[in-house]
């Protein structure tokens, strides 16, 4: 008799166990699939009016200039000076920006930044180095969506102004997204340095380029 009420007794402990670590997994996964949505999906979105700059970090499939030109197109920008980062053309560049970068766009200054790396740490820092080489104060960052909560981390360890999001529309996939997440555990732990010092701000006119007059980041010395 006893033995049978100690079998029952375990029984029903273990049962609840396996409930409450049910739960507890349930719960993390909400917790997880969440903020995957908060990060990567549908980040928030700042006001990019009243900023010193925006800066439009180089990639994506046409989202970001269409919403760059959709911020000119409603003037809030107007007193704001355009920041696009093309790219390293080591690495082929951004040959959607060179239009811009030879023309600009009516109605504001427009600068090109050329980074010395082709990542989005280096995107960050030649943008960093414009901000500090201009005295701004505060930037709009304009990138696809599901890369903004990686670039505003790195914004963070190398802009000590305010910063906005302004994220551009684009499709997500798993592949996407699991880029992110690496990207984002590397700025968050594994390399959260900003080298921005090692970089000074010239203007140069490259004559085998159509971006004549483009700024680029060169190493100190």
């Amino acid at each position: 008799m006893v033995a049978s009420l100690t079998e029952r007794f375990g029984a029903s402990l273990r049962s609840r166990r396996l409930v409450v670590v049910a739960a507890v997994c349930a719960g993390a996964l909400v917790l997880a699939l969440a903020l995957v949505v908060r990060w990567y999906v549908a980040p928030g979105a700042g006001s990019a009016a009243d900023v010193d700059a925006v800066v439009v970090l180089a990639g994506g499939q046409g989202e970001r200039l269409d919403r760059t030109e959709a911020l000119v197109a409603t003037g809030d920008v107007d007193d704001a000076t355009i920041v696009f980062i093309t790219g390293n053309r080591r690495w082929g560049g951004w040959p959607d920006i060179e239009p811009l970068c030879t023309d600009g766009l009516e109605g504001v200054r427009v600068i090109c930044a050329e980074p010395t790396t082709d990542d989005t740490k280096g995107d960050v820092e030649i943008a960093a180095a414009v901000a500090r080489e201009n005295g701004w104060e505060s930037i709009a960052v304009v990138t696809s969506d599901y890369h903004m909560h990686r670039s505003l981390i790195r914004f963070d360890q190398c802009f000590g102004g305010r910063t906005e999001a302004v994220p551009a529309d684009t499709a997500t996939s798993v592949r996407l997204v699991g880029r992110e997440i690496l990207g984002t555990v590397e700025a968050r732990v594994l390399d959260r340095s900003c080298d921005i010092e090692a970089l000074e701000i010239e203007t140069v006119d490259d004559p085998d380029s159509e971006l004549n007059g483009i700024t680029r980041a060169v190493p100190n010395g």
